[in-house]
């Protein structure tokens, strides 16, 4: 399987949803999908929408590909068989719970979630590497839901042993913005510093030592920041193999 596809799914299990102004949420990283090539393996995205309210609600779940396309990677259960949507909705009892799972369509793409509920509730994202005939799990993660914010930071990793930091980063908002990357050591030092343009709702990732944010590191540990003029959601996953380690962000 190849880093990029390890690094994709990984960063999908990491993000759980996060809430803005008119409890908003998102998932900044989603992938689905079959493997190219005769490899028996995919990638399946579920997400787990839970009201912690006293009162019913009703909550839309849409996803959308990197390429800002509608990504119809959920079943439509109110269709013909075999009909896929990009839109569910879900409504919920008081207290009560659901998940939607996609589909693990034929060709691997990666998109993000939004989450718009009628109030308030918590959503998990949950990601499977898994055997496609007998859908046996290779590897899964999740995480619970972190901070939409202008100002993030994380825990980054670039070389050694323990492999590497993989960085998703979306922005929330319908205006474009800019987002200042920086790397720092222990002792608050800075190495790099890059800047990542990202339009209307658009998304980046890669690794931190990929072309988009620093090509020319070798190696650093230490202290992700980031910072934008609009709000911006994003997960980091340190990636050993099939060995990953959510660094969930935190405001400063």
């Amino acid at each position: 399987m190849s880093f990029r596809l390890i690094l994709t799914s990984a960063l999908l299990m990491l993000s759980g949803a996060i809430m803005l102004a008119q409890s908003e949420e998102f998932i900044p990283h989603v992938v689905d999908g079959q493997e190219i090539g005769d490899t028996g393996r995919g990638f399946r995205t579920e997400i787990f929408v839970i009201n912690t309210g006293d009162e019913p609600v009703s909550v839309t779940v849409s996803l959308t590909s990197d390429e800002g396309e509608p990504m119809e990677r959920f079943s439509d259960i109110s269709g013909p068989p075999g009909g896929d949507v990009s839109v569910r909705t879900l409504d919920l009892p008081p207290r009560g719970s659901a998940s939607l799972t996609t589909l693990r369509g034929p060709f691997v793409q990666l998109g993000w979630a939004r989450v718009a509920p009628s109030q308030s509730v918590h959503v998990l994202a949950n990601i499977r590497y898994e055997v496609i005939q007998t859908n046996e799990a290779i590897a899964s993660a999740a995480v619970q839901s972190g901070p939409v914010a202008h100002s993030l930071t994380s825990i980054g990793q670039i070389g050694g042993e323990a492999g590497s930091t993989g960085l998703a980063i979306l922005n929330t908002n319908e205006q474009e913005t800019t987002v200042t990357v920086t790397l720092r050591l222990r002792t608050g030092e800075i190495v790099a510093e890059t800047e990542v343009p990202l339009g209307p709702r658009g998304k980046v990732v890669q690794f931190l030592n990929e072309s988009t944010f620093f090509p020319d590191q070798t190696e650093f540990r230490g202290v992700v920041d980031l910072s934008s003029d609009q709000p911006i959601s994003i997960v980091a996953i340190l990636v050993e193999e099939l060995s990953w380690t959510t660094f969930p962000p935190t405001n400063r």
